[in-house]
């Protein structure tokens, strides 16, 4: 991979200083309590907080760098999501069909610049040796730089929770050593624990055996609002666990959970001032 690729956002950037060097990096944050309250229509539309992160970086990439991109996902409607991110239209309404005539056209604009941009996107189910195999495939057909794994289960034949093996993981930085390519891998914690202190630590990863050894670079993120802290507008806090390149630190940047997106602080569009959660 090319070492003068920007993250497309000036926080990712500075603070995660050279992020690009790494052959693996984690993004990982706790099953947030939201979803149990949530009626069935908006919890199918919600979106984990690191796929949203996952999906403006691959955004920022492949649509606005023309970074040849993969990202694998069995997110059904993860392509609309990535439109939504494009253009910055309401998620609910893309998935419910009820965006207006001027929406639509928008949604057309969004679709034609996710097919004309180098972002590869798989929804199948694969094992280890198939996603291996379609990553070399792609680094040598399209020229593939980044790779996204949005949940651990996509290489899993066994089950959805996936307890991974330090084989695999080492096997997935192999890869990545081998075809000089970053893969992204986003990870479930565990429900939020009652001892302090309440932020994710690296010790919230041994559900993942050796995650934590294979990874040059590890994010946890999380929201103080959830830690009972109160903010204006949603943002959503990164804690740098673990950084072969740089030290550890923590950043801030605005989400917004229906459009799939998220924003340095100081590059929040005004418009987005009265969305409501």
């Amino acid at each position: 991979m090319r070492k003068n690729i920007s993250s497309g956002y000036k926080t990712v950037d500075n603070i995660v200083k050279n992020w690009n060097d790494a052959n693996i990096i984690v993004l990982a944050e706790r099953w947030t309590d939201r979803k149990k309250i949530f009626s069935i229509s908006l919890a199918e539309i919600w979106t984990e907080r690191k796929t949203i992160f996952s999906i403006s970086l691959a955004k920022k990439l492949s649509v606005n760098q023309n970074i040849s991109t993969a990202y694998f996902s069995m997110d059904k409607p993860i392509r609309d999501k990535i439109i939504s991110n494009i253009t910055e239209l309401d998620i609910k309404k893309i998935l419910d069909n009820t965006l207006d005539k001027t929406e639509t056209i928008k949604y057309q604009q969004g679709f034609n610049t996710l097919n004309n941009s180098p972002l590869y996107i798989d929804e199948t189910k694969l094992n280890l040796y198939e996603f291996s195999s379609k990553v070399r495939q792609m680094v040598k057909e399209k020229g593939v730089e980044v790779v996204f794994l949005d949940h651990l289960q996509v290489t899993d034949d066994e089950s959805i929770d996936f307890k991974a093996s330090k084989s695999v993981f080492h096997s997935l930085r192999e890869l990545a050593k081998e075809l000089n390519i970053c893969i992204f891998i986003s990870a479930l914690l565990p429900d939020r624990e009652k001892r302090s202190p309440r932020v994710p630590c690296l010790a919230n990863l041994n559900k993942y055996e050796k995650l934590d050894k294979q990874a040059d670079i590890i994010l946890f993120l999380f929201e103080l609002e959830y830690y009972s802290i109160e903010e204006e507008r949603p943002k959503i806090f990164f804690k740098v666990a673990k950084n072969l390149s740089a030290p550890n630190d923590r950043f801030s940047m605005y989400i917004e959970q229906f459009y799939n997106c998220v924003y340095d602080i100081e590059g929040y569009p005004k418009s987005m001032d009265n969305i409501l959660l």
